[in-house]
């Protein structure tokens, strides 16, 4: 390879010298772009090219935590209901949340008024108290939405597969005994060929098409409180919290810890000073355990903490309520387009012995592109594609002029041959 970077660099022919004055060359390597740019589309659509872990090496997470909006104040429409191992102390065992827990709940938040009412949490097993659970869920006033599973988590289980629909037939059951509306609580994380391991969730899951059809949880909530919004994207648009930092984002309320037979005995989990705060409000109740549930997401690069679930769905629910903070995914034309000039830009200049030099400039023009395109119109770039058309452009395209200066130097020595041989 250095050989051939020294006859590149040496004043041979290039690419780009081949390509100028010629209508038929240029044609040649503006189908040559074109071909590159949807061979990357559809890379990219079939999710070999999700390169997530890449972002967080670029900075488009940093990006995205730089350009986030602001809560000038505490949300005044959203509150979470948490429930951690302190609570469960005195029980015997933390999973699954024991159903009486649920159930109290519900019956608290549902005298105080709120909005809806959102479980965090997953119905999996037959358990003892769901006929408590059951009957709160069924008297409550206000709609009850329940987080659930379908045959998406099948895929990403290590577990037996017979096990996980045991779980779901399970799941089920409970939903219609309650007659509670669903959501899956599908978070993803892209991964690709390169990035199997990459657990950064930046992405709200669609709608599942499989078993069973069911919207997010976050949707389906927001619904049932009255915000019909729909998300330009599934790409989750954070939030950040007010500029005091004392201040959290969502009131957030821990349950004490107590013995089952407190609950027995009709003692309240909440006080009333808490069951006020939730007046009103889309009250969201999940885990909040160590060892459960805790996520990386783009935020992490701005406190280094992992974020439960239940917060992530509090995240894509303000969304909804705000309706005007969507981050867009770029149509497919524009793609195309993006890719084809990400190609062309290639083609011609990586000739430059600046450019092979200073490869890092490429990452950085992307890291720029990405900034201003969330900036100025909410658009989010493809990340892996761009880098795959850059990589081409990087390595093939220096091979490529090689064989067209040997291809020229050959045709000139036929001419030199043919002058001689006359």
């Amino acid at each position: 390879m250095a050989q051939i970077a020294g006859e590149i660099y040496s004043g041979g022919c290039t690419l780009s010298k081949w390509v100028y004055g010629k209508p038929v060359r240029v044609l040649a390597a503006v189908i040559f772009c074109a071909c590159l740019a949807v061979v990357g589309e559809y890379l990219g659509n079939v999710g070999v090219l999700e390169l997530d872990r890449l972002e967080d090496l670029i900075g488009m997470d940093r990006r995205t935590i730089w350009l986030a909006t602001q809560a000038p104040d505490q949300r005044s429409d959203i509150a979470i209901v948490t429930i951690g191992e302190d609570a469960l102390r005195d029980y015997p065992y933390v999973s699954p949340i024991p159903r009486k827990i649920l159930a109290a709940l519900v019956n608290e938040i549902d005298s105080a008024a709120p909005r809806a009412i959102g479980l965090d949490i997953i119905i999996e097993r037959r358990s003892d108290g769901d006929r408590d659970l059951i009957g709160a869920i069924s008297s409550a006033r206000h709609p009850v939405v329940l987080g659930g599973l379908d045959d998406r988590y099948a895929s990403a289980a290590s577990s037996d597969v017979s096990l996980f629909r045991e779980q779901l037939d399970a799941q089920e059951e409970f939903v219609r005994a309650s007659g509670v509306l669903v959501g899956h609580l599908w978070l993803e994380h892209k991964t690709g060929a390169f990035n199997k391991d990459d657990a950064t969730v930046r992405y709200v899951g669609a709608s599942n098409k499989g078993r069973p059809q069911r919207e997010s949880f976050s949707q389906v909530l927001a619904k049932s409180a009255g915000y019909t919004h729909q998300p330009a994207s599934g790409v989750i648009a954070w939030l950040l919290p007010p500029k005091d930092q004392t201040t959290p984002l969502f009131a957030q309320i821990s349950v004490r810890r107590h013995k089952s037979e407190e609950l027995d005995s009709g003692r309240k989990l909440l006080s009333p000073a808490e069951l006020d705060l939730l007046k009103g409000r889309i009250v969201l109740v999940g885990a909040d355990m160590v060892d459960r549930d805790q996520h990386k997401t783009p935020l992490f690069v701005r406190d280094g903490r992992l974020s439960p679930g239940v917060m992530i769905h509090a995240q894509s629910i303000a969304q909804i309520i705000d309706g005007d903070r969507d981050i867009r995914e770029m149509p497919a034309w524009a793609r195309l387009l993006l890719l084809f000039a990400m190609g062309l830009i290639c083609l011609f200049a990586s000739s430059s012995h600046h450019v092979h030099t200073h490869k890092e400039w490429g990452v950085y023009g992307i890291a720029l592109l990405g900034f201003v395109l969330l900036l100025l119109f909410r658009l989010d770039i493809p990340v892996g594609p761009l880098v795959f058309v850059g990589l081409v452009g990087i390595f093939v395209v220096p091979f490529l002029e090689f064989l067209v200066g040997k291809y020229t130097q050959a045709a000139a020595r036929v001419r030199r041959w043919g002058v001689v041989s006359r």
